[in-house]
């Protein structure tokens, strides 16, 4: 599991996560639109609300390890279908069809809101993944390749849980 943190922290740590209202690219190249702004039609599952009013998997926000680590402290909203395999996560413990795991992320310095990891079970081997700015703003949905390719990495159906506590 050290191996799949690690790279997941390489993956997603490269370059700052989206901050609303606040351009990420270097000058002189092209924004990418927002996913709204693209004229894409978003599912309701995707909304800030819908996401905000899932059960928490995490009573307490915890250093996150993946996501530009050091930097965040997450909480994480799971469907109630899912919250059990989630909670326990087991190669052979897959999450249902349907499953969304929204993390939530704040800065850890000043507790502002950071961005918002979602995941949605699409089939039983497809996921979806969405990056939401603080806003709710959708940056980017899909099958989005850097995702899979750190989650592929999970000890669970693209799951890696809870941190656990050392020796666990």
């Amino acid at each position: 599991m050290a191996a799949s943190t690690t790279f997941c922290a390489l993956a997603c740590g490269g370059t700052p996560p989206p901050r609303a209202g606040v351009s990420t690219t270097k000058q002189g190249s092209a924004a990418k639109a927002p996913v709204a702004a693209r004229a894409e039609v978003l599912p309701s599952w995707l909304s800030l609300a819908s996401l905000s009013a899932l059960p928490l998997a995490s009573a307490e926000p915890y250093p996150v390890r993946g996501h530009f680590p050091g930097r965040y402290q997450a909480v994480v909203h799971v469907s109630q279908p899912a919250r059990d395999a989630y909670l326990e996560p087991t190669p052979e413990r897959a999450l249902p069809e349907g499953s969304v795991v929204a993390q939530f992320l704040t800065e850890r310095d000043t507790g502002s809101a950071g961005p918002v990891y979602v995941m949605r079970k699409d089939t039983e081997n497809t996921w979806l993944f969405a990056v939401l700015a603080p806003d709710g703003t959708p940056l980017d949905v899909g099958t989005l390749p850097l995702c899979a390719r750190c989650h592929r990495e999970a000890p669970a159906d693209f799951m890696f849980g809870l941190p656990r506590p050392a020796g666990t």
